[in-house]
């Protein structure tokens, strides 16, 4: 049995007042289940139909990156607000402490706070 941080251990994520999580897909695209412990989190998702059309946005703003590794996304550190996605429009979510988030695959995602993360 072996232990892969985040993958099948949590990740915890500690955020403080305007702090933020770059946008990032999840590791190997895969689902993911998000519980805050306390305050809010502000949640920016990108759903998978939208995939393709983020992702060459995003290979405008890295044309470097993409040169030197095709799975760019799973390691940028990119903050814009998510009205620098045109054409692209996030679907924004407010989560409570006590609550769970569930992230599809190929959602490109940003979000705020305190969090505990395990993929699936």
């Amino acid at each position: 049995d072996s232990q892969i941080s985040g993958v099948n251990t949590p990740y915890l994520y500690l955020g403080m007042w305007r702090a933020t999580l770059a946008w990032d897909v999840e590791d190997m695209y895969l689902f993911s289940i998000n519980y805050i412990h306390f305050s809010t989190a502000n949640w920016y998702a990108t759903p998978q139909y939208w995939a393709s059309n983020l992702e060459t946005i995003m290979k405008g703003y890295f044309v470097h990156d993409i040169s030197t590794c095709p799975q760019f996304l799973h390691h940028i550190s990119f903050l814009t607000s998510p009205r620098n996605l045109d054409p692209v429009c996030p679907n924004r979510l407010i989560q409570h402490a006590g609550e769970f988030v569930v992230t599809f695959s190929h959602w490109l995602q940003s979000w705020f706070n305190c969090a505990e993360s395990i993929n699936l």
